[in-house]
């Protein structure tokens, strides 16, 4: 078992969320859809989730693959991390939070 844990300031995300190159490089389509309706603190809420799931392979933030990891999201609203291409077949379960202007993501790869 691997763990790894992110925490960011949300305000940081409201000037990203104008910056189309950021957004298309680190949100799948999905993502961004999500972040639109949701703003600042979900963008912020993704990205940690990519973080944290980067730190818990040893890679790294620069080196995932971005697109191949999406948070997606149950019809409960429980978030969950879709994996494919070099990810595919790894069991990771996430977890968010936000207090404040503060968010964390936790990512657990079995």
């Amino acid at each position: 078992m691997k763990v790894g844990i992110d925490l960011e300031n949300n305000t940081r995300f409201v000037h990203l969320l104008e910056d189309a190159h950021f957004m298309e490089r680190i949100y799948a389509p999905v993502e961004r859809e999500y972040i639109a309706k949701k703003g600042a603190k979900a963008a912020a809420g993704i990205f940690c989730v990519k973080e944290a799931f980067s730190k818990a392979l040893g890679i790294g933030i620069f080196k995932l693959k971005y697109h191949n990891a999406v948070v997606m999201r149950e019809q409960s609203g429980k978030p969950y991390l879709s994996l494919t291409g070099p990810y595919e077949g790894m069991k990771a379960e996430i977890s968010i939070s936000h207090s404040g202007e503060m968010t964390t993501a936790v990512c657990i790869i079995e």
